[in-house]
């Protein structure tokens, strides 16, 4: 861990008790109520639709943002893991939640209710910029959706996916980087705007090519580098 992991932490540490001492929670509904919580995997924070009315910041674990679809399936939109937060959107725009928080493991988390989010933006500096970081990483994400709608050669948009998730989301092993592939799909769906029965088009492409190999798992697909 790093000096300002542990900056961060120890701020996040004091934010939790600032809001613990400050405030009479047992009287509060239970997302109005800050400080840290646990939740066991397969728990779920928040629904889409429901209102919200706090910031969660994952302490430990990591935890499944899920978008429905029309047509009754759903799409894994990110991952968090520790120091990442959620949950802001419908503290900005006072809208319902517009995903759902599901926890894929064991979680830890810091919930920071609307009435204390202004302290906590002054007393965590760093955090601060970490949510700013994000906010233009979400920012760049959206506007590769806007970019690959108006690609008409696709290859190489999911080839640049691939690179990317597989950092963030791979497992690297002696013959390449393990990927799940369903993940992949919807991950690539949303992030890169490509429809799905495309990005599989282009993933079988890959294969025959052998830059991609079937894994020894039905559901995982082997990233070899990219020359």
């Amino acid at each position: 861990m790093t000096d300002e992991d542990e900056e961060i932490r120890f701020q996040l540490n004091e934010t939790a008790k600032m809001i613990r001492d400050s405030r009479a929670e047992s009287l509060l509904p239970q997302e109005e109520q800050g400080g840290k919580f646990t939740y066991p995997e397969g728990a779920v924070i928040f629904e889409e639709g429901q209102l919200g009315a706090a910031l969660y910041v994952v302490l430990e674990g990591e935890v499944q943002i899920i978008k429905r679809l029309e047509n009754g399936s759903s799409r894994i939109l990110a991952v968090m893991g520790p120091h990442d937060f959620f949950g802001e959107m419908s503290l900005i725009d006072k809208k319902t939640r517009s995903a759902t928080a599901y926890c894929r493991t064991e979680v830890k988390v810091l919930r920071i209710p609307s009435a204390s989010l202004s302290k906590f933006i002054e007393t965590n500096p760093k955090f601060v910029i970490k949510m700013l970081n994000m906010f233009v990483r979400r920012l760049r994400n959206a506007n590769k959706i806007i970019e690959s709608a108006m690609v008409r050669d696709p290859y190489h948009v999911i080839i640049d996916g691939l690179k990317e998730y597989a950092r963030t989301e791979g497992i690297r092993s002696l013959h390449g980087t393990r990927l799940k592939t369903e993940e992949f799909v919807s991950w690539a769906n949303y992030r890169l705007g490509v429809p799905e029965q495309t990005i599989q088009q282009v993933l079988q492409e890959l294969i025959k090519a052998g830059k991609v190999k079937k894994g020894a798992l039905a559901t995982e697909i082997v990233l070899r580098p990219f020359r």
